[in-house]
């Protein structure tokens, strides 16, 4: 089945069932949706229910991440909460929107929250053209940083860049992974074989399959599910083994997940 990681569903974005149309047209069996929440207000309590109500509703296609401010007092609450009662199945953090770095030992005791549920946390890295955002927190550097501090956290680099460190880091760290949301799937349309030729450094670093480390995602909404397309066809268009290109498209994604 072909999971997609890394999509967003908020209140002002359409009906979940435009994103969905869009997966069956590219046979996309499952999304994993998650909201972006920002420091103040409820911690997150709105966008997530409406997530949940979501996930409720079409339980088989969609899969939740919870989204909570990371250094807030009742972060790991909170996500125990989400996770254990209400079936989210990782954490979804977004550092330049949220205001932190994530090697910030603020949010260390949700890290440990994530390890002790066993759940992954997907942390945006890659400047947002956003006004008032502080790109320097997306750093990917800042995600090693935390892998080392905690090499149990299963923690994916979200918009895997092939051109920084991305890769080296994912590749290095035995629960790091990254996503391909449109960074690496654009890279890879523009330039034939930088695709293949990531995977296989990924795999040198890491000393197995760089496959293994890699997971499809399209930031996809259901006001822009065109996005689940342009993502998908450059790495069904990979060079590479078949076995290997269902671990990226979905195979790693459903171990994370729990799903198989």
């Amino acid at each position: 089945m072909i999971i997609d990681f890394h999509t967003h569903y908020s209140e002002g974005q359409g009906p979940i069932e435009g994103m969905l149309a869009a997966m069956d047209e590219q046979g996309v069996g499952m999304a994993v949706v998650s909201a972006v929440v920002t420091p103040g207000g409820d911690n997150g309590l709105a966008a997530n229910d409406f997530v949940y109500r979501a996930v409720q509703a079409f339980s088989s296609r969609l899969a939740g991440l919870a989204c909570v401010v990371p250094y807030a007092s009742d972060a790991a609450e909170l996500l125990g909460h989400y996770v254990d009662n209400l079936g989210f199945r990782g954490l979804k953090l977004h550092p330049s929107m949220q205001e932190f770095y994530p090697s910030d030992q603020r949010i260390y005791p949700l890290i440990e929250k994530a390890i002790e549920l066993d759940v992954p946390v997907l942390i945006h890295t890659g400047a947002v053209p956003i006004p008032g955002t502080r790109s320097r927190y997306d750093d990917p550097l800042e995600v090693d940083d935390l892998a080392l501090v905690y090499p149990a956290a299963k923690l994916v680099i979200a918009h895997g860049d092939p051109f920084g460190p991305a890769p080296a880091i994912a590749g290095k760290h035995p629960n790091v992974y990254m996503d391909t949301t449109t960074t690496f799937a654009r890279f890879c349309k523009l330039i034939p074989g930088l695709g293949e030729d990531t995977l296989k450094f990924m795999g040198l670093v890491s000393g197995e399959s760089g496959s293994s480390k890699v997971l499809f995602g399209t930031d996809a909404n259901p006001a822009k599910p065109f996005r689940i397309e342009e993502n998908l066809a450059p790495l069904q268009a990979l060079d590479i083994p078949h076995e290997e290109k269902n671990q990226i498209l979905g195979g790693n994604a459903a171990r994370l997940l729990k799903l198989a």
